[in-house]
């Protein structure tokens, strides 16, 4: 029950995140802040874009790619 549940969550979570960062204006290169951050653990925009779908495309059947901040080492992961 527990890995269903976990499961479950997750795909609710996974979805509400997609649907509030989507927009008829959306896209293009991150500003400020995160923009930095992508170029500090990344190097680029555009290394950052290569790796990321490097992950997206690796995974087989339905699943997620995410951007996300790793609070033990303080760095970006995809």
């Amino acid at each position: 029950f527990e890995k269903d549940l976990a499961f479950n969550i997750g795909g609710h979570t996974n979805h509400s995140i997609f649907w509030k960062n989507l927009s008829p204006n959306g896209g293009g290169k991150p500003e400020g802040e995160i923009a930095a951050a992508i170029d500090d653990a990344f190097g680029s925009f555009e290394n950052f874009q290569k790796q990321f779908t490097a992950a997206a495309t690796g995974i087989q059947g339905s699943g997620w790619a995410v951007l996300a901040y790793d609070t033990i080492s303080g760095a970006l992961r995809t």
